[in-house]
């Protein structure tokens, strides 16, 4: 299962830290290894952050909110909130 999945990898990751020394984690930016953990003392002396442009489209709260701006849009007449496509490109 993916919490076993990311628990396998973060073991791993301070598993090679504390034999080698060093590690380079590469992961998700708002994925789970980037929210709610801790990597104190030798597990980050480095992090550099690179941005993914766009949420996963196909997410289920990405195309809800789409597709409530396009109808508040269309069957509200409501002009003053963005299409789901132009709040997407936002984001």
């Amino acid at each position: 299962n993916d919490q076993q999945a990311f628990e396998d990898a973060r073991d791993e990751y301070k598993n090679i830290v504390k034999e080698r020394g060093s590690c380079i984690l590469l992961a998700v930016y708002r994925g789970k290894m980037s929210e709610g953990i801790s990597f104190n003392d030798d597990y980050a002396r480095c992090v550099i952050c690179v941005g993914i442009p766009f949420p996963n489209a196909s997410d289920r709260n990405v195309s809800s909110k789409r597709a409530y701006n396009d109808q508040q849009r269309r069957v509200e007449q409501n002009e003053a909130l963005l299409s789901g496509s132009s709040w997407y490109k936002q984001q």
